[in-house]
């Protein structure tokens, strides 16, 4: 479910506490979420906490398209990324020298 007024607003519990990772790493650099939905926990992310990068795995490519013609999460820029793709093939990315 998503609050398309408010899209950063997690309206499902469950939601709500895959956030509770922040008491061990109050400020993560990079996020990954495996299966993107109607983009709420980016969307969340990115309003609360705008520096993070935020990694999306999605497995269905129409998933990923659906997401960024109704939900405005769009991927690209330095903040945003989903990748139509299985889990299981995702690499993690090489850190930065910089």
């Amino acid at each position: 479910m998503v609050n398309l007024k408010k899209p950063y607003e997690l309206l499902e519990a469950y939601a709500r506490y895959m956030f509770l990772s922040y008491l061990f790493q109050a400020q993560p650099e990079r996020v990954l979420i495996v299966g993107l939905g109607g983009a709420a926990m980016v969307h969340f992310l990115k309003h609360y906490d705008p520096e993070v990068h935020v990694d999306v795995v999605e497995i269905d490519p129409a998933v990923v398209k659906i997401a960024a013609e109704y939900f405005e999460c769009r991927s690209g820029g330095t903040s945003t990324s989903s990748r139509p793709m299985g889990s299981s093939t995702w690499k993690r990315p090489k850190p930065s020298t910089t």
